[in-house]
């Protein structure tokens, strides 16, 4: 038997190589990844179709939950920004299955336990030890500088991702340590049903 279509769906806060990842998943499904970014421009052509233009808002839910040191507030806007895009990676799914094409989903709004059961057909949520957090961002230069208040974003970071991890825990959600990209690679296609799913077909025409 024969998976014609697979969604795995990949949440984490930042730094923990949710992007790096998904670009791994997309070469051996043979499909490519679907950042935030990405997925609002698609989005923004689903909602134009039918008169909407709620997806503007998208951008106040990311600097809120960017700029904000509280990590209850931070989870509640994460929260917010998932059910706010339900709509959409629910159509871009279908619109995935339809045409036999796999799907990698990536981003912060991949929040364990907002999204209808059968969405995605692999969830993961990606953790990483604080330090290694902490050196990807100043690597990559995300927004983290030498003062108190970047400080208490980064600190923040940390907080978020154990409050993610609880509530993976009471979601069933896939937990994998990303310490090691190529580990976390390993560990997640362990979790898929290699075997049975159709990895050499065309990319989603999204």
């Amino acid at each position: 038997m024969f998976i014609m279509s697979y969604v795995i769906g990949i949440g984490g806060v930042r730094a923990t190589g949710k992007t790096t990842l998904s670009r791994s998943l997309s070469g051996i499904l043979v499909t490519e990844p679907v950042s935030l970014g990405r997925f609002r421009a698609f989005l923004r052509g689903i909602y134009q179709e039918y008169g909407i233009n709620t997806i503007e808002t998208l951008p106040e839910f990311y600097q809120s939950i960017t700029r904000t040191t509280n990590v209850d507030e931070a989870a509640k806007y994460l929260k917010l920004q998932a059910q706010h895009l339900i709509p959409g990676i629910d159509r871009m799914v279908r619109h995935c299955r339809e045409r036999k094409s796999n799907l990698v989903v990536e981003g912060t709004h991949v929040y364990p336990g907002i999204y209808p059961e059968g969405m995605f057909d692999l969830q993961v949520l990606l953790v990483a030890p604080s330090e290694t957090i902490e050196r990807r961002l100043y690597k990559n230069k995300l927004r983290v500088k030498e003062s108190d208040n970047e400080s208490m974003l980064l600190q923040r970071n940390i907080e978020l991702q154990e409050y993610l991890l609880q509530e993976a825990v009471k979601n069933n959600i896939h937990i994998i340590n990303s310490e090691s990209v190529e580990g976390a690679l390993v560990k997640t296609v362990k979790l898929m049903p290699v075997s049975e799913v159709v990895v050499y077909h065309r990319k989603p025409n999204i």
